[in-house]
């Protein structure tokens, strides 16, 4: 009976530092410092990426609607 309570007791401590340890990497400043480089491709990268898509869909929309012809 004693061994469960003792059990019982390391677990409830290991639960317990479990969450402290959760709440703080998850402060607004936690997240920052370990998302950093995937908030920086959000900003910088996807927008380009998105830009560039959007121009070669126009040019190919524009080349089709002209009738596919070539500059000499």
């Amino acid at each position: 009976m004693n061994q469960d309570r003792e059990y019982r007791k390391d677990c409830v401590e290991m639960w317990n530092d479990a969450i402290a340890r959760d709440v703080r990497e998850q402060t607004l400043k936690g997240y920052y410092r370990t998302n950093w480089a995937y908030i920086l491709l959000g900003i910088t990268v996807v927008p380009v990426l998105i830009y560039g898509a959007c121009r070669f869909i126009g040019f190919v929309f524009g080349w089709v609607y002209r009738g596919f012809k070539q500059t000499a």
